[in-house]
Formats: structure tokens, sequence, C-alpha cells
């Protein structure tokens, strides 16, 4: 279902087929407030939300910055994934949902890792942490992973992918998993990873 800030996240998608990812970052910027003022129309972003609705606004915050840092305006994007985790901790902290705290401290990480700041693998940690007390504590584990926060999240790594083609945002990287051959990676904490499946992409 839609959430508000569709429509400037329609207006950033056109911007990156153009590979113009100064406008990208701007329209993702917009979208970004547009939903985290609002969800949903007469929705709080800090009310109780069993779905996560918000997690759109943070993922597109996280894209805005990589797309800033694509374009070459690094300051830029440092500006955009310290507002990123200023409002993922704020939201970590009014949530009564530990499987909700633990996904905003991903998101954490990920601005963090989209500006280019520091301290990007103890967030990472601190995340897996959490993920990892919210998995021992749930008797469906899964669960969570259906709502919108948790595919908010997901999207996020799909849609920043760092490959040749498949990626809406294109990094350059010339490495190859040695498990599939595919190019697309991500970064996690200190380790690169295939972006298909998983695969360190130091194996050997």
């Amino acid at each position: 279902m839609p959430v508000n800030g569709d429509e400037h996240r329609e207006t950033a998608v056109a911007a990156l087929a153009d590979r113009d990812y100064g406008a990208a970052g701007e329209a993702y910027s917009r979208a970004a407030w547009r939903c985290l003022a609002e969800p949903r129309d007469g929705m709080s972003p800090f009310a109780a939300d069993d779905r996560g609705w918000v997690g759109s606004g943070l993922a597109w915050t996280a894209t805005a910055a990589t797309a800033y840092r694509v374009a070459g305006r690094n300051a830029r994007a440092a500006r955009k994934a310290v507002e990123g985790v200023a409002v993922a901790r704020d939201l970590r902290a009014t949530t009564d949902d530990d499987a909700q705290a633990a996904c905003f401290a991903e998101f954490v990480a990920d601005c963090k890792a989209a500006g280019g700041l520091d301290g990007v693998a103890d967030a990472y940690e601190t995340a897996a942490d959490a993920y990892r007390e919210v998995g021992a504590a749930l008797e469906e584990p899964t669960e969570p992973t259906t709502t919108p926060l948790y595919q908010a999240a997901a999207d996020l790594a799909r849609h920043v992918a760092r490959g040749s083609a498949n990626g809406e945002i294109v990094l350059e990287w010339d490495h190859r998993c040695p498990a599939c051959g595919s190019s697309d990676v991500n970064w996690v904490a200190d380790g690169t990873y295939c972006l298909r499946c998983s695969t360190p992409m130091d194996a050997d």
C-alpha cells in the first residue's frame, strides 16, 4: 500500500534514470520528509504502529544520502546521513516494539554507511545484537519481516546496489563474487558480501 511521499519518489526514480543523482537526492529528501511527517494520511510517525509505515521515510533518507555521494556532494550526503541517524534513533527510543527497535538500529547503521560517517561497523554490530535478542524471544522470528518497516529496510539494500547493471544507484565496483560471479555487493559492518548469494567477496 502507498505511503505519503510516493509522488516525490517517482520524481527521484526518473532522475536516476537520467543519472541526475543530485536531483534524485533532492527528490528522495522531499519524499522522506513527507513520509516522516505523516507516513499515511492522519497517521503520526510517533504513534504506536505495528506495521512501521515510517520505514519508507528512513529508507528514502539513506537513499538520498547515497545519491548525493554519487553526485560528488559529499558534505550534503553527510548532513543527510546525520539527519537519518537522528530520526532513526528518535524513533527507536519511542517504540515499545523490540523488533521495530532492532530495525531502527539497522537504519542508523545504513544512514551512517550511506553518508560515509564514522562508526558504521559498531552501528551494524549494535543492530545485529538487537536482532539476535529479538530472534531469541519471538516464537516466529520471520513474522516482523513481512511488515512495511522491514520491507523498507530490505528494499534499501536492493535499491542501492553496487553493480554495473542491476542497481538503480550504480557505484563503481570491479570485483566479482567467487561463488556466483555477480558484481553486485553489499557492505555490512567490516565485511563485503555478494548481494545475490551472501558469499564473502574476499572468499577464495
